[in-house]
């Protein structure tokens, strides 16, 4: 499928601080979707799941998200009473978020423990509701930049007081470098049902430097290296007791019989076959 570019592709004349309302009529599932600016993603009807370097996150209409990595693989599902899906997207970049911080003197926060995630997601409340719908008032095209970006600054002082702790891991932007980033992107994605090329564009990789990295971090191939976590994690849940049918979904298969053969293979026996020795064990 054919990347979307968010605002430009969407947008004819992108500026600093822009305003998107979007509407589909169609589901859309996994679309590689890449954001030349930060994002305020305001859900109104439907659902959404972003794919990214930090795993699967899924959003419903009570909530919304600051999207702030430059790629993702994105689902979009429609209301089921609506038939639609339906969001505001107010984007900015890096001019407009140094204005704010300037403006209303935005301390740095300490050196933050943790990375800053990729999508930081709020819970709507009343003042959130109120703010959506007076972007849902706005027009489209034509707007001044300086409404836009007063509608940022206000959104951005709520949460700072509101959720200081999600902002303060945004606005001081700590980035690792490359092998920390890489572990973590690939790490958080062990068990998604992710093909190489996906994971690869969402480490903004080609899937040929994506193995090479690959290579040079883990001293293994990609497949050899996941089949193996996938593996461990399988014999751990069936120690547990728990059924094949049971986990095939959450080790990032499919299928069940996709999850049987890759057992098969790995250990030359079937999962069913360690789940009966534990079943006799335990009489």
């Amino acid at each position: 499928m054919k990347q979307v570019t968010i605002p430009n592709d969407i947008l004819t004349n992108t500026q600093d601080i822009n305003l998107v309302h979007y509407q589909s009529e169609i589901n859309l599932n996994k679309s590689k979707v890449a954001f030349s600016q930060y994002v305020f993603s305001f859900l109104i009807e439907g659902q959404k799941q972003i794919h990214n370097t930090d795993g699967l996150l899924s959003i419903d209409s009570n909530e919304f998200t600051l999207i702030t990595n430059p790629v993702c693989l994105m689902t979009e599902k429609k209301g089921q009473d609506s038939n639609r899906y339906r969001s505001c997207l107010l984007t900015f970049n890096d001019k407009i978020l140094h204005d704010f911080k300037q403006k209303y003197q935005i301390k740095q926060p300490p050196s933050p423990t943790e990375l800053c995630k990729n999508v930081l997601k709020f819970k709507y409340d009343n003042y959130t509701r109120n703010f959506r719908a007076s972007l849902e008032m706005l027009p489209n095209q034509h707007l001044s930049q300086e409404i836009l970006t007063i509608k940022f600054q206000e959104i951005m002082l709520y949460l700072v007081q509101k959720e200081p702790r999600l902002l303060d891991s945004f606005l001081s932007q700590h980035h690792s470098n490359l092998e920390t980033q890489f572990r973590y992107s690939v790490e958080n994605n062990v068990y998604s049902n992710l093909s190489l090329e996906e994971l690869a564009f969402l480490c903004n990789m080609s899937v040929s430097t994506f193995k090479r990295y690959f290579t040079k971090f883990y001293s293994t191939s990609p497949h050899k290296w996941m089949a193996n976590q996938r593996m461990d994690k399988a014999t751990e849940l069936l120690s547990q007791d728990k059924r094949p049918s049971e986990i095939f979904v959450m080790l990032g298969y499919k299928t069940l019989s996709n999850f049987t053969r890759a057992y098969k293979n790995h250990f030359g026996a079937l999962p069913s076959h360690l789940s009966s020795e534990r079943s006799l064990a335990n009489e």
